[in-house]
């Protein structure tokens, strides 16, 4: 009788994991294809802007080529464009090209899944993963040609690694850590106070206080304090290889458009990362709104169930956002996109608060509230919310443009953007930068100076007429001296506007034009 009723509760727990399983394996089915359709839905509408033409110029060259411009131009680490370099091979219209960083970004679903069920379950992994799905800040950076998907996808994949290796052990788990933890130094420099965070989330788990058996928070087991140093060393030695490269890096780039953040930056970012895009606007104080509201709701789940047990996404995301809010007040380097990697963790904290208040039957209510605010966020993102319109200002331009008539951009990287969109019909044109001709001066964005002036002159010497693009002027040219040098010579005979970009043509003055002609004709 006692076997009997044994093997029907064995059979009966195992009929209830399958279940479970099964239940799991279809609902996240249903989310990943659900982050499918956001990040490929209108992933060509939107030109491709000023950064993403970096990205495709730099991947566009021989490895050698292509390493070297980023040493000496750019700001981050070689894994991204070296990606890209063998992705564009597809081809590299902006659907083909932005389709990688979509494709990562889909991936960061299932990562954040597997995350949050090892550090609080099953139907908290659920609700974060559908919470990435829907969240404009992920969808946005998701349909980007830049590097920010693949930092989210290797920093999740490795917390959740790191959380597997202290509760279960295993050689696997410390390497495919290792592993992923490196690839996301090699993704952006950023990723640097990531790692920062997980050695301080290890390093309090040593402690007394978090060695109780009442929480979820994974205790190191005797023993697994050497696997971790080791794989601390071995990223060490994994990144020494980039560290001359970083350094020269650094010193290239000295002056950085980023301003000193503040109080109010910090909750612009925690309103992007819940639900960025949203017309909080239309609302008075709207957007404190959101952000207070978020942090009651921690607040709530804290109180309740015990802040020591969720430690881990706690302090992935608390200590990275603090770390470089920190160094950004000696260095500006304050960027939302940067801190891509703590959105996951955070909204894992909303997932852990909303299964939490379902037992009160709110947990339902805010979250469904959460998903209609993320879904308008996400119909402004694709409608509304606009990127830098190359595509037009190349058909503007070289529509209107005579044969080897010069073509000035104000900043000198702009070019790149604009002969990707021009292609071949920018070889009709003659095109120079400001103050520098791309690629050429020290840093990607040179700044205007007085000292630029006479080369201005030189390239002006003698025309009839020119174009100049000007985008970025505002950190490359804040003084306007390009501007009103040309102003104080030339006629304005045409101005366009485009989203982020400002066309201009010019004529010389009428009263310069004959002698400016007589001096061309004597030179015939």
């Amino acid at each position: 009788m006692t076997q009997s009723v044994l093997t029907m509760t064995s059979a009966t727990e195992r009929s209830a994991t399958q279940s479970k399983l099964r239940w799991e394996i279809v609902t996240l089915t249903v989310v990943v294809l659900l982050a499918t359709l956001t990040r490929l839905f209108a992933l060509d509408a939107k030109s491709i802007w000023l950064d993403e033409a970096f990205s495709i110029f730099v991947a566009r060259q021989p490895l050698d080529r292509m390493m070297e411009i980023i040493v000496a131009k750019d700001t981050h680490p070689p894994l991204y464009h070296t990606l890209l370099h063998y992705w564009l091979w597809l081809g590299d219209t902006p659907f083909s090209s932005r389709l990688l960083s979509a494709l990562l970004g889909i991936a960061v679903v299932p990562a954040t899944y597997l995350l949050g069920r090892e550090v609080a379950g099953r139907r908290v992994g659920v609700v974060a993963a559908l919470l990435v799905t829907v969240s404009p800040f992920q969808v946005w950076y998701a349909q980007e040609v830049r590097m920010y998907s693949l930092l989210a996808l290797m920093c999740a994949l490795s917390a959740y690694f790191l959380v597997r290796a202290l509760k279960r052990g295993g050689a696997w788990s410390w390497v495919a850590y290792t592993m992923t933890t490196a690839l996301a130094l090699y993704s952006q420099l950023s990723a640097v106070f990531f790692v920062m965070a997980e050695g301080i989330a290890v390093m309090l788990m040593l402690t007394r206080h978090f060695r109780t058996p009442s929480t979820r928070c994974p205790v190191l087991p005797t023993g697994s304090l050497r696997p971790w140093l080791l794989s601390q060393a071995a990223l060490g030695v994994l990144w020494l290889p980039w560290v001359p490269s970083m350094l020269s890096q650094m010193r290239s780039h000295e002056e950085y458009w980023v301003e000193t953040p503040t109080v109010g930056t910090l909750r612009g970012f925690l309103f992007e990362i819940t639900s960025a895009y949203l017309p909080h606007w239309q609302i008075p104080r709207g957007q404190e709104i959101v952000v207070i509201g978020g942090l009651l709701l921690a607040f709530l789940v804290i109180v309740r169930a015990g802040w020591r047990q969720y430690l881990i996404p706690l302090v992935l995301f608390v200590v990275p956002v603090a770390g470089l809010f920190l160094v950004s007040q000696v260095k500006p380097v304050f960027l939302s996109r940067a801190l891509i990697y703590v959105s996951g963790p955070y909204l894992l904290l909303i997932a852990i608060t909303l299964v939490t208040l379902k037992r009160w039957r709110l947990g339902s209510v805010l979250l469904g509230l959460l998903l209609v605010l993320n879904v308008v966020s996400l119909y402004r993102l694709y409608s509304v919310i606009p990127k830098e319109e190359w595509n037009l200002v190349a058909s503007y331009v070289t529509a209107r443009a005579a044969p080897r008539e010069l073509t000035l951009f104000l900043a000198t990287d702009a070019q790149l953007a604009f002969d990707y969109y021009a292609a071949g019909e920018a070889k009709q044109l003659e095109e120079r930068g400001l103050p520098e001709d791309v690629l050429t001066a020290n840093s990607l964005e040179p700044r205007m100076g007085e000292e630029d002036l006479p080369r201005m002159d030189q390239l002006l010497n003698g025309r009839d007429s020119f174009w100049l693009v000007d985008s970025h002027s505002a950190f490359v040219d804040p003084q306007g001296l390009a501007r009103r040098f040309v102003e104080e010579r030339y006629r304005l005979v045409d101005a366009k506007e485009f989203q982020g970009v400002k066309v201009f043509h010019y004529e010389a003055a009428v009263a310069a034009r004959p002698a400016q002609q007589q001096a061309l004709g004597a030179g015939r």
